[in-house]
């Protein structure tokens, strides 16, 4: 890679315009080796490479799960991984990350139409007395990295978000409706979410799912399109 020095200048010394400007020369000279692709001789390396599947070279590494038909409904209250056709939404990692690497993981998706019975656990009114104001209302996801450390096998969330099944929020007068039915009910409702994991310890990352719960399973989450993502940059 070419290297443009620069003279430094100490007290008293007094500098010509030539050595002033020198830098600036040396800089549009070895600019103007650079070619018409970006690009000049000593630039990169091998190390700065990967390889995909199909034996092109790219700078980052990116592993992708994609489920872009069909839909799946879920009523657990405890995280579960998305699964539509028996296949998981799961990335298979298997490598291990210099200390201090930084990878990146994001999932995007659409939801679906929702049933939705209860959207509010009203703390006054009887019979809908409940200590969970407006949490029946939320739905939320997750995402979780398999791991390898000295051979034990553990798991790291790597961070949560949630969602609303309607507009309805805490402080309005709503409360469990009969019927299944609920005003405002937000369906189709896209979500994107991403987040770094930076290596502390050296630890084979083994995978990572996209995972989803909702607060109250009288509700019916639906999942439609999803999609997760691992990208890995190279040092």
């Amino acid at each position: 890679m070419t290297i443009v020095n620069k003279k430094t200048f100490l007290t008293g010394d007094i500098p010509t315009a030539a050595q002033l400007n020198l830098p600036y020369n040396d800089l549009a000279t070895a600019s103007s080796n650079i070619k018409g692709d970006n690009s000049a001789t000593g630039w990169i390396t091998h190390r700065h490479l990967e390889t995909d599947d199909t034996g092109q070279s790219v700078f980052n590494q990116c592993k992708q799960y994609a489920q872009t038909t069909g839909t799946s409904n879920y009523t657990n209250t405890s995280y579960s991984t998305i699964t539509f056709g028996g296949n998981p939404a799961r990335i298979t990692l298997g490598y291990t990350p210099d200390v201090g690497e930084i990878v990146r993981f994001a999932a995007s998706g659409m939801t679906g139409a929702h049933t939705v019975s209860k959207d509010y656990d009203y703390a006054a009114i009887s019979p809908y007395i409940g200590p969970n104001r407006g949490k029946p209302n939320f739905y939320a996801f997750r995402l979780l990295l398999n791991h390898t450390t000295n051979s034990v096998p553990g798991t790291i969330n790597l961070g949560e978000w949630g969602y609303s099944f309607t507009t309805k929020t805490n402080g309005t007068l709503t409360f469990a409706l009969s019927g299944g039915q609920v005003t405002a009910q937000i369906n189709w409702q896209p979500f994107a979410f991403s987040t770094l994991y930076r290596q502390s310890v050296l630890r084979t990352l083994d995978s990572v799912e996209l995972q989803c719960k909702v607060f109250d399973a009288t509700n019916t989450l639906q999942i439609e399109r999803h999609q997760l993502y691992a990208i890995r940059g190279k040092r």
